[in-house]
């Protein structure tokens, strides 16, 4: 049983740290995005996992996604989207808590996303984590496990919380590159328009907007450099954990 657990245990510092090193690398969020759900799958047991961004219009998009080989070919089925938030599934109980969800069984769960779920793609129970960017809430990293499995252990949801860290400084750092890259663009424009107008006349020399004006949180939401705007609804000093549980 220790035997096991050492090897458990290595097996999940391994993936943090290939992980650890892709963020410190500076490489896309989608790649972050994939890896990070294909460990998770792979490490947790999850026959299928994904990754899904909250969007400002009470939806959520499925950003990426992982299948099992000996389940789904090695491929996650295709999921569309976005889905509105309206049920008890995973994603809609985690942006009204902002903590970890688990259902156990989708037997009578309400909701457009928990029919998908459970009727589509064939799941019987399903673990998923928030994940938190400076404090608001992102998105939401997920597990499912088919009718014929067991449900997931209940440390899953404090082991998913690992890799939902990783994910909070990706997005960080791509946010912090985008508006250094922002800020370089307007004072370059504005030296050139400087030269064009020593009057300091005209549009040239109103006052630029700063990077970091775009990504106050306000009520937590924001524009992203990532391409789409997020709503963010749910702060940890609003009184949510990001490693709770829901029972």
């Amino acid at each position: 049983m220790i035997g096991e657990e050492s090897r458990v245990l290595a097996d999940e510092q391994a993936a943090l740290r290939r992980i650890a090193t892709l963020v410190a690398r500076g490489v896309p969020p989608e790649e972050v995005f994939a890896a990070v759900t294909e460990e998770v799958g792979r490490l947790l047991g999850g026959g299928l996992a994904g990754m899904a961004r909250y969007d400002s219009d009470d939806t959520v998009t499925v950003v990426a996604t992982w299948g099992a080989e000996a389940e789904h070919g090695g491929a996650h089925p295709l999921v569309p989207g976005p889905w509105p938030l309206e049920g008890g599934d995973l994603a809609s109980m985690i942006s009204r808590t902002g903590r970890s969800v688990r259902i156990d069984d989708y037997e009578g769960v309400p909701g457009r996303i928990a029919a998908f779920v459970r009727d589509e793609l064939g799941i019987g129970s399903s673990v998923g984590s928030p994940i938190m960017v400076e404090g608001c809430l992102w998105g939401a990293l997920f597990l499912h496990a088919k009718k014929t499995d067991p449900p997931f252990p209940r440390d899953t949801e404090s082991r998913l919380t690992a890799f939902t860290e990783l994910v909070d400084t990706a997005i960080a750092n791509a946010e912090s590159r985008a508006g250094l890259a922002r800020l370089a663009e307007e004072q370059t424009a504005l030296s050139r328009c400087s030269r064009r107008s020593p009057t300091r006349s005209g549009s040239c020399f109103q006052s630029p907007v700063l990077p970091w004006a775009a990504t106050t949180r306000t009520a937590c939401s924001r524009q992203s450099p990532l391409g789409a705007r997020e709503r963010l609804p749910f702060r940890w000093e609003d009184g949510g954990s990001p490693g709770g549980r829901t029972p």
